[in-house]
């Protein structure tokens, strides 16, 4: 992606491309004009000059002198009578041209005094600008005196004009890029430095921002200045949020998992860890289904993903053996799964159910010694009385022996009810 610098850079060099070749092309044109009438002045002027000379020393004083100065100012010199025959020409035998009464500017000549035109020569094969005009000799007889350049030449004054041009504009769009460039500088190094300031405030630096630049750029560093102060205070309390739910996470005596949608685990307490005893220590970050070993915990957490949220039992079995059981739901972002240690509860219901055990098999005898004792006095009668002491004595004592087992489901009752004994 382009940065800003680089755009405007792209802006002004495109414009000033454009500019100067807007500026080449409009100059350009603009000076071959001016060339072009210019070389028309010219060649007025000097058959104004010529004519003077005509009528001063007639056509044999010009035709004297006309040839060498022909050739030093490359203009071609011709003579024409007012009935179109060539009295003289610099640069080819009169009597092998044709009679130039239909040439257009020597007939434009003849009739306002002054011809002009642009052409096709066949006699010299080129194009020529020709300007013709009517004169006089000493004797009152007119002629026709025309000149003409080639605008081979002017085409070659001109495009060498175009390149001085070119290179002027050139090199004034240079010095302008130079100075768009610097002026792009000042402006965007204010930016550049708030950019890198602001990058710092991922590395938990406290950032300040430069107060120099252009008043927006002032006044984007105020904003942004206000706006990492409240960050700051923001991300504080997230720690502190953070760390608090943390310790009440570790703090608690369930095993507590956390699975985003990747299927990777996002956070696992040291509970887990001691419960599941195979968990890495740094499983934050890798697939729940490499850091689980137990395959109904992995297909608990499997359904949860599929909307299905149950609960699973399983047993951890290292130098001793820990029931566990499991519970998932479905979150915003994941499942969460809660693992309790159930071994105390197993432990305390196989207790409870040995206790019960030997409790009935302890009723069985003092009940069994209380039959015995009441079938015995039912057959005596009472005429031994000190038989019937004993066994009265016999059967207050295994009651006695029955009320305390009575006494003691009766506690185990309330234990389990969570209802505190009755003192006594």
């Amino acid at each position: 992606m382009r940065t800003l610098k680089g755009r405007m850079t792209d802006l002004i060099a495109t414009v000033l491309v454009l500019s100067v070749l807007a500026g080449w092309f409009l100059v350009g044109n603009t000076v071959e004009e001016r060339m072009i009438t210019q070389a028309k002045e010219d060649l007025i002027s000097r058959l104004a000059i010529l004519a003077g000379v005509v009528q001063d020393s007639g056509t044999q004083g010009l035709v004297g002198n006309v040839g060498r100065w022909s050739r030093d100012q490359g203009t071609r010199v011709t003579l024409v009578a007012m009935d179109g025959r060539v009295l003289f020409d610099s640069e080819a035998d009169p009597g092998t041209m044709d009679n130039h009464s239909g040439r257009p500017e020597i007939r434009e000549a003849m009739l306002s005094g002054t011809g002009i035109y642009t052409r096709y020569s066949r006699s010299l094969e080129d194009d020529r600008i020709y300007v013709a005009r009517l004169a006089a000799d000493p004797q009152g007889e007119g002629l026709v005196i025309r000149l003409s350049v080639s605008l081979e030449d002017v085409g070659s004054a001109v495009a060498s004009a175009r390149r001085r041009v070119l290179a002027s504009l050139a090199f004034a769009g240079l010095i302008s890029l130079l100075v768009g460039l610097f002026f792009i500088r000042q402006v965007s190094r204010p930016i550049e430095e708030l950019t890198v300031t602001a990058l710092r405030i991922d590395e938990d630096e406290r950032p300040r921002f430069p107060d120099s630049g252009t008043v927006e750029v002032q006044r984007l560093a105020r904003a942004l200045e206000g706006m990492s102060s409240r960050l700051e205070g923001v991300m504080a309390d997230l720690k502190r949020e953070k760390a608090y739910l943390k310790s009440l996470l570790e703090s608690l005596p369930v095993g507590v998992l956390v699975v985003d949608r990747e299927k990777k685990i996002r956070y696992a307490n040291a509970a887990l860890g001691r419960l599941l005893r195979e968990l890495p220590e740094r499983a934050d970050g890798t697939l729940y289904t490499g850091a689980v070993r137990d395959p109904d915990l992995i297909e608990l957490i499997d359904r949860a993903f599929e909307g299905e949220e149950r609960t699973a039992s399983f047993v951890v079995r290292d130098r001793t053996e820990t029931f566990l059981e499991a519970q998932s739901v479905s979150v915003r972002g994941g499942v969460l799964v809660v693992v309790h240690d159930l071994t105390e509860r197993r432990r305390l219901e196989e207790a409870r159910r040995t206790f019960m055990a030997d409790a009935g098999h302890e009723l069985q005898t003092p009940l069994t010694s209380i039959r015995a004792a009441a079938e015995l006095l039912l057959e005596d009668r009472g005429t031994d009385p000190e038989k019937t002491r004993d066994l009265a004595e016999k059967i207050i004592m295994q009651q006695e022996r029955m009320t305390a087992l009575v006494d003691d489901l009766l506690l185990l009752s309330r234990l389990e009810s969570d209802i505190a004994p009755e003192p006594g």
